[in-house]
């Protein structure tokens, strides 16, 4: 069953309540934090893309795992 990863979630909100707070107080708004978390979680979500996708084509070497056991 798929969910969504709720830790990576709340840690991309929390990591940028904390660099919210470096902001000049003139500069703060919601939509700095709310935009800053939400590119965070895209980041890895590229990541993860990338990882899962072109890494394994970049090593043809690679062990390919045996199918799982019934």
């Amino acid at each position: 069953m798929y969910e969504p990863n709720y830790s990576a979630i709340l840690g991309a909100f929390i990591t940028s309540g904390i660099s919210y707070t470096y902001y000049p107080a003139s500069d703060r708004n919601a939509s700095l934090l709310v935009q800053t978390a939400l590119l965070r979680i895209a980041e890895g979500s590229v990541a993860g893309i990338f990882q899962e996708f072109v890494v394994r084509k970049l090593t043809p070497h690679l062990k390919k795992d045996p199918p799982p056991q019934p």
